[in-house]
């Protein structure tokens, strides 16, 4: 097997289009899922139908330990990933302010979970010999915008980019890691179309092309990009 790539959240919308661009470019994908088994499994047959090669891993980051045990069952089926993308996110409304289950349940999915799986990258049994490796934490500069709606998202996502600031220059040479804060890319299903219009004339919207050619670039040569970049 050649290289890994570990995804989470790769059934669907943005991590689906990363799990097809690097299978195609000969990526074996280690595709996390969460509850849309039957999106993964059309991702799965989709791959295969192209020659590429993928394997797939469910688990509820809302759960203790669930990311790294997702993480050793990765290891023991496709070996240890040479890049994971933090792509997985909980976006839900918070009507009436923050409760503590709404905030909680952002918080593990949001960050404890990248940022458990981050680590793990470094320090994890397994982990290839061939340096660099990767991490790529999916960040959103519209977080202005969310606050009113969805703020236990906002305080989540803001959690992952401290993280990431004050953990990428400690984790090289032998791991890259990289926040990508992208802009309006895909509109959720509980965001009104008025307010994502908004947002993306506000803020220049993110395409997916976008969002891929960065992390390529990243790959390519990872000395020469800064540890954010915004697309």
């Amino acid at each position: 097997m050649g290289k890994t790539i570990l995804i989470t959240g790769a059934a669907r919308r943005i991590g689906r289009a990363m799990a097809l661009h690097y299978a195609a470019k000969g990526w074996h994908i280690a595709a996390h899922y969460s509850g849309a088994e039957a999106d993964a499994e059309h991702l799965r047959d989709d791959i295969e139908a192209k020659r590429g090669t993928i394997s797939l891993f469910q688990a509820d980051f809302t759960k203790p330990d669930a990311a790294q045990n997702l993480f050793a069952d990765v290891v023991n089926i496709c070996g240890a990933p040479n890049a994971l993308i933090n792509n997985a996110a909980r976006f839900e409304r918070d009507d009436g302010g923050i409760t503590q289950k709404s905030l909680q349940a952002h918080m593990a999915v949001n960050a404890a979970a990248p940022i458990a799986l981050s680590q793990l990258m470094r320090t994890g049994h397994g982990s290839p010999s061939d340096s660099p490796r990767f991490v790529f934490n999916i960040l959103d500069r519209s977080l202005d915008w969310s606050w009113p709606l969805l703020p236990a998202y906002v305080l989540s996502k803001l959690a992952l980019e401290e993280w990431t600031k004050k953990n990428a220059t400690a984790y090289q040479p032998d791991v890259y890691v990289f926040g990508l804060r992208l802009g309006p890319t895909l509109r959720n299903p509980r965001e009104s179309e008025a307010h994502f219009e908004k947002a993306s004339a506000a803020l220049t919207a993110t395409t997916i092309e976008d969002i891929l050619k960065g992390m390529d670039a990243a790959m390519k040569n990872p000395a020469a990009q800064p540890s954010f970049v915004n697309v």
